[in-house]
């Protein structure tokens, strides 16, 4: 099954590596932009950035989960699963 992953948080991480390591195939993670963290603000990408790129999957962080709907359909997507996004997902992105 190929599928989209939405998640942010570290929360989010082991859900990920289960489906990495699964005869499922990771076409995507979708994720929220990078944020300020720390005293010096420096941009740092959410938990799920790390684990993606480690495996070498595709990352989007759009501004707004809908912005990423024709990426989506590019995809060739059968399913997608959402764990700890953070962020409102409009119908189109929910019908891929």
């Amino acid at each position: 099954m190929r599928l989209a992953f939405f998640g942010t948080p570290a929360i989010a991480v082991p859900s990920l590596e289960a489906l990495v390591c699964s005869h499922h195939d990771v076409a995507c993670v979708v994720t929220r932009p990078d944020k300020p963290a720390g005293r010096s603000r420096a941009l740092r990408p959410p938990a799920v950035v790390r684990t993606a790129r480690a495996a070498g999957i595709e990352v989007f962080q759009p501004a707004k989960a809908g912005d990423c709907v024709a990426d989506l359909h590019r995809l060739g997507l059968d399913v997608v699963v959402v764990v700890a996004y953070g962020g409102w997902l409009p119908p189109p992105v929910l019908r891929v």
